[in-house]
Protein backbone atom coordinates (compact mmCIF):
# COMPACT_ATOMS: atom_id res chain seq x y z
CA UNK A 1 0.00 0.00 0.00
CA UNK A 2 2.53 1.87 1.32
CA UNK A 3 4.83 1.68 -2.38
CA UNK A 4 1.33 2.62 -4.22
CA UNK A 5 0.71 5.54 -1.81
CA UNK A 6 4.62 6.94 -2.63
CA UNK A 7 4.26 6.25 -6.89
CA UNK A 8 1.17 8.64 -6.81
CA UNK A 9 2.62 10.83 -4.44
CA UNK A 10 5.90 11.07 -6.74
CA UNK A 11 3.25 12.36 -9.14
CA UNK A 12 2.14 15.22 -7.71
CA UNK A 13 -1.28 14.00 -6.36
CA UNK A 14 -2.37 14.71 -2.89
CA UNK A 15 -3.76 12.99 -0.19
CA UNK A 16 -7.23 13.47 -1.25
CA UNK A 17 -6.80 12.71 -4.70
CA UNK A 18 -5.05 9.13 -3.73
CA UNK A 19 -7.78 8.25 -1.08
CA UNK A 20 -10.43 9.09 -4.01
CA UNK A 21 -7.84 7.12 -6.39
CA UNK A 22 -8.13 4.09 -3.91
CA UNK A 23 -11.59 4.02 -3.45
CA UNK A 24 -12.24 4.05 -7.25
CA UNK A 25 -10.21 1.16 -7.60
CA UNK A 26 -12.07 -0.99 -4.66
CA UNK A 27 -9.43 -0.74 -2.19
CA UNK A 28 -10.80 -0.76 1.83
CA UNK A 29 -9.00 0.62 4.95
CA UNK A 30 -7.74 -1.70 7.40
CA UNK A 31 -11.25 -1.43 9.25
CA UNK A 32 -13.05 -1.55 5.68
CA UNK A 33 -14.02 1.92 4.99
CA UNK A 34 -13.60 3.83 2.20
CA UNK A 35 -10.34 5.44 1.93
CA UNK A 36 -10.09 9.39 2.86
CA UNK A 37 -7.15 11.50 2.80
CA UNK A 38 -6.38 11.57 6.53
CA UNK A 39 -5.96 7.38 5.60
CA UNK A 40 -3.78 7.93 2.97
CA UNK A 41 -1.41 10.63 5.15
CA UNK A 42 -1.42 8.62 8.13
CA UNK A 43 -0.03 5.20 6.21
CA UNK A 44 2.99 7.63 5.09
CA UNK A 45 3.52 8.81 8.20
CA UNK A 46 3.56 6.04 10.31
CA UNK A 47 6.17 4.39 7.77
CA UNK A 48 8.45 7.46 8.01
CA UNK A 49 8.38 7.09 11.97
CA UNK A 50 8.82 3.32 11.38
CA UNK A 51 11.81 3.83 9.58
CA UNK A 52 13.55 6.80 11.75
CA UNK A 53 13.16 4.18 14.40
CA UNK A 54 14.70 1.46 12.60
CA UNK A 55 17.74 3.34 12.12
CA UNK A 56 18.11 5.40 14.68
CA UNK A 57 21.15 4.36 16.41
CA UNK A 58 20.90 3.43 20.42
CA UNK A 59 23.33 2.95 23.09
CA UNK A 60 24.62 -0.47 24.84
CA UNK A 61 22.95 -0.91 28.00
CA UNK A 62 24.58 -3.75 29.85
CA UNK A 63 22.46 -4.72 32.48
CA UNK A 64 23.52 -6.46 35.83
CA UNK A 65 22.15 -9.66 34.65
CA UNK A 66 24.82 -9.81 31.46
CA UNK A 67 27.87 -8.56 33.23
CA UNK A 68 27.58 -11.37 36.00
CA UNK A 69 26.76 -13.52 32.86
CA UNK A 70 29.98 -12.25 30.90
CA UNK A 71 32.30 -12.25 34.16
CA UNK A 72 31.14 -16.16 35.03
CA UNK A 73 31.66 -17.22 31.67
CA UNK A 74 34.99 -15.21 31.12
CA UNK A 75 36.33 -16.97 34.88
CA UNK A 76 35.18 -20.52 33.44
CA UNK A 77 36.89 -19.78 29.95
CA UNK A 78 40.35 -18.48 32.00
CA UNK A 79 40.63 -22.01 34.15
Amino acid sequence: MYQTISEHREKGKTFDQIAEWLNEKGYLSVRGKKFRGAHVHSIVKKKRLKDEKLEREYPEKWSVLVWKWFIRLWSILIH
